[in-house]
């Protein structure tokens, strides 16, 4: 296994890499789904869902109103006064218990400038928290004072010692306290990375049910005509408590499950984990269409070391076995270094968050489950097999004795022939046709078949928009080296004779930038499509000049969508250097003849750089075209279904050419830093080590 791995080194290096990219970012998505869930955990256990079961009971203060009177015996039915009787006798009897009541107001500065909606909910507990879980700062309250969220203490700019008001949600102008003293703070509620809940404010049970009293929600009129309100309390308990009896019939468990994490719940795996994950499908996705792209080329340094080790006497099982190791030797090390990786990405934000957001509630560590160990682990070791049976079946093709015979690489050797671009042109136009009589005839609304027409229609466009990709890119890249050779540079001479042993390779390069920055341009453009659309709705209105306005502002991606599609095209550009750069390697005698004719060691690192330039660019011009006229096209159906006014469409599409230009120039950042690296390591190639590798 040393031999091989010491043959395929370089390939193994890239291929590891970008696997263990890949494990890394998922592994991140998966950690901080765990401990988000680990957060809500601590969160709840400051609660009552601490407890072993837990309900919701309601009592009326003036009796119920007639159209409740039916309800009065039921078990979640009490009588004022009598679940406070209920807890202190389960404490009496040594079992925990705890009653939680929640209020929604408005808390304002003492002169009124500043004000919180306290949409999280002013808390009260029945007994009194244990304030040491509780409290950042300051002692808790006692009747007449507040504990306030440091999050709502900063918005109201008040801190220990101030006062505050406290008016109706509803009513701001109705006070139910006017001088209310801030005893404390607690912790702030976050909105991420992580989310940490927190009440907007603490109160004493006694405060709490007074302002209850004195808003006119759930407010009715009893049988005696006199007005009676509704109040809603949670409880939680300790299994065993007997004074909680009466409750059981309507309890259920509250006790958190460790054992089960939702890893893919939306609600735990917060929006930063959902772009991380679909982050780590991607880079998948391009390690994937990597192998199968340079499978070719590693296939035959592969096949040249196999017959090297048979001539030399090495079994068929010895080979298999050390490739077999090698598989499970790369996917273990990803994982493992994946993990690593992941686990400390998590636990930077967990540090940054804490450092941010003091006092925020968050656990210690990153919470990392034994699922989230499986599925990475399962995930590489997938992804390695599949690295590895790629240039595994393209070496069973060529066999051993023509491998050690200096013949025309795998990698540039035809197995299959190119489609016909008179046909191309026949099938797309067939396509086209059909999806757009779908859509001409509302096929894809006819019910129960009409979703079958439209996933065919969507996959058959899907599939015959690739394959025009892929040749097109097959035709001008070529063609493009062929009018840069025109120049008669030296550099230029040798790259266009490149061509022909590596211009598979070159399209592959091409069609993986022409995909993503397909992507970018129409997940741009659309957004401008959607702005313009919403203007043409409201031109009548004052906000028409807003929308245009902003029509304009959305075909200039701002900051964070600009990084967003600078780090797309750069994860395709690396992609698309690993295939560039596998293809040089497989034919370096190319480059030993170009040395033996004179070419110069600066000329052949100019070459290396356009040779992984040029079909980038090539990719990113035709990419965001297509990108652009899909959806501009998609538009264009879409305003004549609907009857609205073409100029909303021409106007946008005008925009959106500003948009192709954006992508087109974000472009050029990965594209300029890839070629200064292959420039970098470019070396001339001697004849004499030339013939030793073949």
């Amino acid at each position: 296994m040393r031999e091989q791995v010491r043959a395929q080194r370089s390939a193994l290096v890239w291929t590891g890499a970008l696997l263990t990219l890949s494990l890394a970012i998922a592994s991140a998505a998966f950690i901080a789904a765990a401990t988000q869930w680990r957060t809500d955990e601590i969160v709840a256990d400051r609660s009552f869902l601490a407890e072993d079961y837990a309900t919701s009971v309601s009592w009326w203060s003036q009796g119920a109103p007639p159209m409740e009177e039916e309800r009065d015996d039921e078990p979640g039915t009490l009588a004022p006064g009598e679940l406070e009787s209920m807890v202190d006798a389960a404490l009496e009897d040594g079992y925990s218990a705890r009653a939680v009541h929640h209020t929604v107001l408005r808390i304002q500065s003492e002169d009124g400038s500043r004000a919180v909606d306290a949409d999280a909910g002013l808390s009260a507990q029945y007994p009194l928290h244990d304030w040491a879980t509780v409290l950042i700062a300051g002692e808790g309250p006692v009747d007449g004072e507040i504990v306030l969220s440091s999050s709502v203490a900063e918005d109201l700019d008040v801190g220990v010692g101030d006062v505050v008001a406290i008016t109706r949600y509803e009513d701001p102008t109705a006070v139910l306290a006017r001088q209310v003293r801030v005893s404390g703070l607690s912790a702030p509620s976050v909105d991420g990375p992580f989310w940490s809940w927190s009440a907007a404010g603490h109160l004493t049970w006694e405060d709490s049910l007074e302002y209850w009293s004195q808003t006119p929600a759930w407010t009715f009129e009893n049988g005696a005509g006199e007005p009676t309100q509704l109040t809603m309390v949670d409880v939680g308990w300790q299994d065993g408590a007997p004074s909680m009896e009466p409750l059981m019939d309507v309890a259920w468990s509250a006790a958190w499950q460790d054992d089960t994490v939702p890893l893919f719940d939306p609600f735990v795996m917060q929006g930063w984990g959902v772009g991380a994950l679909a982050a780590s499908a991607l880079v998948a996705l391009a390690l994937l269409g990597a192998t199968f792209a340079m499978g070719r080329s590693q296939a035959q340094v592969r096949v040249e070391w196999t017959a090297t080790a048979r001539v030399l006497g090495a079994r068929r099982s010895t080979i298999v076995v050390a490739s077999v190791l090698e598989t499970l030797v790369l996917g273990a090390v990803a994982v493992a270094l994946g993990l690593v990786i992941g686990w400390a990405v998590v636990l930077g934000v967990l540090a940054w968050e804490r450092a941010t957001e003091p006092g925020v509630t968050l656990p210690d560590a990153p919470a990392l489950p034994l699922a989230v160990l499986g599925i990475v682990a399962v995930l590489g070791m997938v992804l390695a097999a599949i690295c590895a049976v790629v240039p595994a079946f393209w070496s069973s093709r060529v066999s051993p004795a023509a491998a050690l015979k200096p013949v025309t690489p795998v990698s540039s050797a035809q197995v299959s022939r190119s489609m016909s671009a008179r046909w191309l042109v026949w099938i797309s136009a067939v396509t086209l046709a059909l999806v757009g009589a779908g859509l001409a005839l509302d096929a894809y609304r006819i019910p129960n078949a009409g979703r079958y027409l439209a996933v065919c229609g969507a996959v058959s466009f899907a599939v015959v928009l690739i394959a025009d990709i892929v040749e097109a890119n097959r035709r001008l890249v070529p063609r493009a080296a062929d009018a840069l050779a025109r120049s008669g540079r030296p550099w230029a001479l040798a790259l266009s004779s490149h061509a022909t042993s590596r211009g598979r390779s070159w399209a592959t390069a091409a069609s993986i930038m022409a995909f993503a920055a397909g992507a970018a341009t129409a997940g741009q453009s659309y957004g401008v499509f959607d702005t313009m659309a919403q203007w043409r709705e409201a031109a009548l209105d004052d906000a028409g000049d807003e929308l245009l306005a902003s029509a304009v502002e959305r075909s200039v991606p701002e900051a964070p969508a600009a990084l967003g599609i600078v780090m797309v095209l750069a994860l395709a550009c690396l992609v698309a250097s690993m295939v560039t750069a596998s293809a040089r390697r497989a034919s370096r005698a190319d480059d030993a003849v170009h040395a033996a004719l004179g070419l110069s060691g600066s000329d052949a690192r100019r070459a290396a750089a356009a040779e992984t330039a040029l079909p980038m660019v090539c990719g990113i011009v035709l990419g965001s075209t297509a990108g652009w006229a899909l959806v501009s096209l998609a538009h264009l159906v879409m305003t004549e279904q609907q009857g609205r006014d073409l100029a909303e469409w021409a106007a946008a599409t005008g925009l959106t050419v500003m948009s192709v230009a954006i992508v087109a120039v974000l472009a050029l950042v990965p594209i300029t830093a890839a070629s200064a690296v292959a420039a970098m390591t470019a070396r001339t190639v001697s004849p004499v080590e030339a013939a030793r590798v073949r």
